[in-house]
C-alpha cells in the first residue's frame, strides 16, 4: 500500500473515532492552506473551538513524526479547560454587566 492511501485510511479511521468519541464535525475545505488540510475536523462548545486536520496528521504519524495518541492527549487537555473557560466567559460578561 502506498503511503498516500494509508494516509487517507488512517485519516478517516481517525476522523471517525474523534466524531463518535468527542462530537467533532468533518468538513471538506474548498480552499485549503495546503492539501493537507482538504479534510477538517471541527469541534465547537460554548467559546471553545478546536481544529484538527486529519489527513495532515496521518502523514505525520506515517513519518513517525507524531502518534494519534499524542493528538488526542492534546484534545483531552482541551476539553477538560471547557468549564474553567466557560467560567471565566461567564464570569467576565457578569462583571461588565455589572459595571454598566
Amino acid at each position: 500500500m502506498e503511503q498516500e492511501q494509508a494516509a487517507f485510511i488512517l485519516a478517516y479511521a481517525f476522523s471517525d473515532y474523534l466524531i463518535k468519541q468527542y462530537g467533532f464535525v468533518l468538513y471538506t475545505d474548498k480552499e485549503p492552506q495546503s492539501p493537507l488540510r482538504k479534510m477538517t475536523l471541527k469541534f465547537h462548545q460554548d467559546t471553545v473551538y478546536l481544529s484538527v486536520y486529519p489527513l495532515e496528521y496521518a502523514f505525520k504519524v506515517l513519518n513517525f513524526e507524531s502518534r494519534f495518541t499524542a493528538l488526542e492527549q492534546t484534545i483531552q487537555g482541551q476539553m477538560k479547560g471547557i468549564p474553567e473557560l466557560k467560567k471565566a466567559v461567564h464570569d467576565f460578561v457578569d462583571n461588565k454587566n455589572q459595571g454598566q
